[in-house]
């Protein structure tokens, strides 16, 4: 399973495009935006103990959707099932399919091809779903909240706003009398900021007077040093202004382990459904020397998977999400 890093968002940096994530983040350096890094599902470990959670309930969607969908293909090309259930174990659930193997043998190529395709199919769909509502995430909770500023999340030190007054979990309004609704907002203004230039940052709690720094990296780029995420306020009483950010997080971790699995299980590598899916077309295209050439398929895609991970360790060394 794979992933992109986590990284911070500033209302200075007019150069992030493709956030980490909406309502919260996590530090990066701009040189690590395209990074792929291999998730290990352990809390304190690979992942920490606040992302775990999200990480868990992907995983258990992720798994009964996908038997789930080997199971309904199989019985719809007349494939009988031997077994199925469902798992638990501590807070991961999952479930399971076994098929009749002998009858699974004997169906025609096409049915064989489409039980082996329909988990991957199934979780690549619902990662796309996923992305379609990040990617649109305003429109996502427009039904039950509005944007309402962006809230502060970080201070770097040694930066000016943290000398500033301004606190974490501060909601930024506007800046120098400029409403700001949304990121959006605050990094189109700040592109028109100088390094030096003194602004009115507006909040909750009153205005702050802030001296822009230089940013080392780019001398024409005024920082001061923040960390934000869109801050949203409900509609209704009974709803949390927090649910946009567990809504988000969800979100993003679904979308990713759905399409980093579907890749991967597709790939023509045992134990994973792409070795299945290579032995029925070598079989239907009746291809000699079938062992040289799953050899050389099998070598292929862990060779690929391999240098993914090793790359990017050496890269970026071990991160936890």
């Amino acid at each position: 399973m794979e992933h992109r890093h986590r990284y911070r968002r500033r209302i200075d940096d007019p150069s992030v495009r493709f956030p980490r994530k909406e309502p919260s983040s996590a530090s990066r350096k701009p040189q690590q935006a395209g990074a792929i890094q291999p998730i290990i599902p352990i809390p304190g470990v690979g992942i920490s103990f606040q992302t775990f959670p999200y990480v868990a309930v992907a995983l258990s969607i992720l798994l009964i959707s996908h038997e789930l969908s080997h199971g309904i293909a199989s019985l719809t090309d007349r494939i009988p099932l031997k077994s199925t259930g469902l798992l638990f174990f501590h807070v991961l659930m999952g479930g399971f399919v076994e098929l009749e193997e002998e009858k699974l043998n004997q169906a025609p190529p096409v049915s064989r091809l489409r039980v082996f395709a329909a988990g991957s199919y199934t979780n690549i769909v619902l990662g796309v779903i996923c992305l379609f509502l990040l990617a649109n995430f305003t429109a996502t909770t427009a039904l039950f909240y509005t944007q309402g500023g962006v809230s502060i999340t970080g201070l770097s030190p040694s930066l000016p706003a943290s000398n500033s007054g301004l606190r974490i979990g501060d909601i930024i309004t506007s800046i120098n009398g400029t409403q700001v609704k949304n990121v959006t907002d605050l990094q189109t203004y700040m592109r028109s900021v100088s390094p030096g230039e003194k602004i009115s940052v507006g909040t909750t709690r009153g205005s702050f007077l802030i001296k822009t720094a230089v940013d080392p990296t780019n001398s024409s780029h005024a920082l001061i040093g923040i960390e934000i995420n869109s801050a949203y306020n409900p509609k209704f009483e009974f709803l949390s202004p927090a649910y946009p950010q567990e809504t988000f997080e969800e979100l993003f971790w679904l979308a990713n382990v759905f399409v980093s699995v579907a890749f991967i299980n597709m790939l023509p590598l045992p134990p994973f459904d792409g070795a299945h899916y290579l032995d029925v077309l070598l079989e239907v295209l009746r291809v000699k020397r079938v062992k040289e050439i799953r050899f050389a398929f099998y070598s292929f895609a862990l060779a690929l998977l391999g240098l993914n991970i090793l790359l990017s360790w050496f890269r970026f060394g071990f991160i936890r999400f």
